[in-house]
């Protein structure tokens, strides 16, 4: 029924192209039964593609003729080809009948798909017609899969996987067909069909193939799989075959793989070990990827190790021409690397594993696939730094692992359980760098430790420097923990950092790559060390960093300071979080609500993130109300009878600083021109503690300061000034930040006395509605400086309530003792490791 509306509806170029009958060189026979009915003009409005037509006959494109009147009436004759996905050629020689090129679509249409006959190399018809059982018999796959198909993602044949090339073209047009866009312009740019698939690995074998200006997919698809030709340099067909439970021809095996996946079961490389892949990157879990395929799509360009004796960063840093190959490390490796004589990790050198063993050399997968299916190898001392006969006697487990190498056994496990490689007597507990990247002070190993590598962003004054710093005082007083510290990039605290712990601190000029670089070759040393091991990142700037760590499989903890407004500046903004959450176990925030922000805003699993608040430095016990008044005035030379009003954080748009300088200017305006004469106004000062984040905007609000006349009234402090007693001799505060309703600044204002005016947020829990929960919280509509200036104003209208504000200090804060306690417990939860 669908067919025949459709073709009623048909515009008069079919009515046309059929009212005068064929044309020319063709018999009356062949002029009744060549006539398509309903249902195939109804195929050939839907497949025909203009554009395609017009670029593959120049002829038709001369004469100006609409395209699709021109086929119907003389391309269908002709046997030209109406779009993409129909070869003529290939059709011809696949059909056998009819023996000429005319009405060759149109057989096609009437008999070539019921008789399951594939229209172009790359489209087969019962492979396609397999993954949808539930299609009638003779459902014309061409229409199905640019329709349905498309948006079902249907793969056309086993080696074209439709999700996996249009997430490498983003830029390619969604609505297009990706095996449209393949069979356009992809193949010739060497685009990868399938992960299985490698056309330069392909090419490489076959230059001829590349000279005659074929589609390598068509070709491995019709003949190079008899030939078994390699695919990719990374499958092995011998090896996968051999690995399967039932009988698999070697012409089979790619296509076989690529229809049924590797799963733990089969291997498709000697040197990929899919459940040490698994098990290093439980992230995996959760995305139903056969392990082989995401290794290939993601693993690669992650560095992740495919095997527990390759170890990616040390081959990748041992061969700085790796870098320059534009090859992943684990590829180089099996093309080049093997050949060459490289070593795929520190404790096998390949050359002398070859001179001992002189079968290794006729080893077409090199010298490290002969040793592991070599037992009678795997005892053989080869590095001062395993004895492998040592490690088996000494250690249980490795024992019973039956058929795994020591030395498997050491880089998978036990490395991680700190068992002993060597004797204690030579045994190395100094974490050695390079001299390039500098190195840290070896501390004496403390027994049972867990090693602690807390990597800061930036050591400024900023919320996150200055958290970092604080909770780095606690960390340094535990016994059970042993701390070193990477600052990123250098500020003022690093010598407060360096002070407390082993520090590094990358060279300012250095280009990005370089200190991701040397950032790979510390975090590669780190992972050496005999202890438990935990990286602890105080950013989402860094989801490179977080990328290194994962591929690494140290476990990491994500402790954020920035709110979504933040994140979703910074480069990559959403996917820098999604980087961040698959790579860490745990993520860290300061406060419910900045909690609830980000679970929110980027999907999180609740689960993973957690709460441990930030603590509150106090003033001094001793440091009375009065006397904070006094010394911040005289200190500041104000006026003893001065209203203070405060605000703190970072000076940036997120924080608000340009919404105080808006209340502050407000509020000194009115001052002057609404209290009478006789009835002096008070004077109000405005303070802002805070680091500069970005120079642009704190030059924009000194701007602002200075072209209104509020430079004796607003001032913005060095943030090295102690705060907690800043705040205690202040009178108001006020919160403008544009992120949340709750912060740092805000909880140390309330727990030093002061009152505080803040936003109301449009999704604030009730809980949050401070208003009615606390006396001494003010809630204004968001971004209403107007509410917020009349708060200050009847603030300064009543000087005796300042002091009363002040009678009740909050001694029930979060303090950064009680941090390292919570940070402690979640350390015993999430990783094991034991509390005091």
């Amino acid at each position: 029924m669908a067919a025949d509306a459709m073709a009623d509806s048909m515009t008069s170029v079919e009515t046309r192209a059929w009212a005068g009958g064929t044309h020319s060189g063709l018999g009356d026979v062949r002029e009744q039964s060549a006539r398509p009915d309903r249902a195939a003009l109804y195929a050939i409005r839907l497949l025909f593609d203009r554009g395609f037509y017009l670029s593959q006959n120049q002829d038709v494109a001369a004469t100006g003729i609409d395209p699709l009147d021109h086929f119907l009436t003389l391309g269908l004759a002709e046997g030209r080809s109406p779009c993409a996905l129909f070869d003529p050629d290939f059709y011809l020689h696949q059909a056998g009948a009819p023996a000429e090129r005319a009405f060759l679509f149109l057989h096609y249409l009437e008999t070539g798909i019921q008789a399951a006959l594939d229209p172009h190399p790359l489209v087969d018809a019962r492979f396609y017609m397999r993954q949808s059982p539930a299609l009638a018999p003779g459902t014309n796959p061409l229409t199905h899969m640019l329709g349905a198909g498309r948006r079902e993602n249907r793969r056309p044949n086993p080696l074209f996987d439709p999700v996996y090339y249009r997430r490498r073209q983003p830029r390619m047009d969604q609505a297009l067909h990706p095996l449209i866009h393949y069979v356009a312009q992809g193949w010739r740019e060497r685009l990868q069909p399938h992960p299985l698939f490698d056309p330069r690995a392909y090419l490489d074998q076959r230059p001829d193939i590349e000279a005659a200006g074929i589609d390598p997919l068509a070709h491995y698809l019709q003949q190079g799989f008899r030939e078994q030709a390699r695919t990719h340099w990374l499958f092995d067909a011998g090896h996968y075959a051999a690995s399967c439970s039932a009988p698999v021809a070697l012409c089979d095996a790619l296509l076989h793989c690529a229809s049924n996946g590797c799963g733990l079961e089969r291997s498709p490389h000697p040197l990929f070990d899919a459940r040490h892949y698994v098990l290093q990157h439980p992230d995996l879990a959760d995305t139903g990827i056969d392990p082989f395929l995401h290794f290939l799509e993601f693993g690669l360009v992650e560095n992740r190790d495919p095997h527990p004796l390759f170890d990616t960063w040390f081959y990748r840093n041992q061969n700085p021409d790796v870098i320059d190959s534009g090859l992943p490390p684990f590829v180089h490796y099996v093309r080049d690397g093997i050949r060459e004589g490289r070593d795929p990790n520190p404790f096998f050198p390949a050359v002398i594993y070859q001179v001992r063993n002189s079968g290794a050399r006729d080893e077409s997968a090199g010298p490290l696939a002969h040793f592991l299916r070599t037992p009678e190898t795997h005892l053989l001392p080869l590095s001062d730094e395993f004895d492998p006969a040592f490690y088996r006697a000494c250690h249980p487990s490795c024992a019973a692992a039956t058929g795994t190498p020591p030395l498997g056994h050491y880089l998978s496990v036990g490395r991680a359980q700190r068992l002993s490689p060597l004797p204690r007597a030579i045994e190395r507990h100094d974490w050695i760098l390079p001299a390039t990247t500098g190195h840290f002070p070896s501390p004496a190993p403390i027994a049972g430790a867990t090693s602690i590598l807390l990597i800061v962003q930036q050591a400024s004054h900023g919320d996150a420097g200055i958290c970092a710093l604080r909770a780095l005082q606690q960390l340094v007083t535990d016994p059970e923990l042993s701390c070193r510290v990477i600052v990123r990039h250098d500020g003022p605290l690093s010598p407060a950092f360096a002070a407390l712990a082993p520090t590094i601190v990358l060279p300012a000029d250095m280009e990005a790559s370089a200190d991701v670089d040397t950032l790979a070759d510390i975090l590669h040393s780190f992972r050496a060390l005999p202890t438990p091991r935990l990286v602890i990142i105080n950013s989402a700037a860094m989801p490179d960093v977080a990328r290194l760590i994962g591929s690494l499989g140290l476990e990491l903890l994500a402790w954020l300071h920035e709110m979504p407004l933040l994140i979703d500046s910074l480069p990559g903004g959403d996917s820098a979080m999604q980087t961040l959450a698959r790579t860490a176990s745990c993520i860290v925030t300061g406060s419910e609500p900045a909690r609830e922000a980000l679970i929110l805003h980027y999907r999180l699993d609740p689960a993973q993130v957690t709460v441990i608040a930030d603590g509150i430095v106090q003033p001094p016990p001793n440091l009375t109300v009065r006397q904070a008044r006094l010394t911040l005035r005289r200190q500041l030379g104000l006026p003893l009878d001065a209203l203070i009003v405060m605000g703190s954080g970072d000076v940036a748009f997120r924080t608000g600083t340009d919404l105080f300088i808006q209340v502050a200017a407000q509020v000194i305006s009115r001052s002057l021109s609404e209290v009478p004469v006789e009835n002096p106004p008070r004077q109000a000062f405005f303070l802002w503690i805070g680091a500069t984040e970005d120079p642009l905007f704190a030059g924009l609000c000194q701007n602002d300061i200075d072209r209104l006349g509020l430079g004796a009234h607003v001032r913005l402090l060095n943030p090295d000034a102690a705060p907690a007693e800043l705040l205690l001799g202040a009178d108001l505060f006020l919160l403008t930040s544009r992120e949340c309703a709750t912060s740092v600044a805000g909880i140390e204002a309330r727990t030093s006395g002061l009152p505080l005016v803040k936003f109301r947020f449009p999704r604030n829990r009730p809980a949050e509605a401070g208003g009615g929960r606390d006396p001494k919280t003010s809630e204004v509509a968001y971004l209403d400086v107007d509410a917020m200036s009349d708060i200050v104003m009847a603030r300064g209208d009543r000087p005796s309530r300042r002091h009363r504000d002040h009678s009740e200090r909050g001694g029930n804060a979060p303090s950064w003792e009680t941090w390292r306690q919570g940070l402690r417990r979640l350390l015993a939860n999430s990783f094991g490791v034991p509390v005091e």
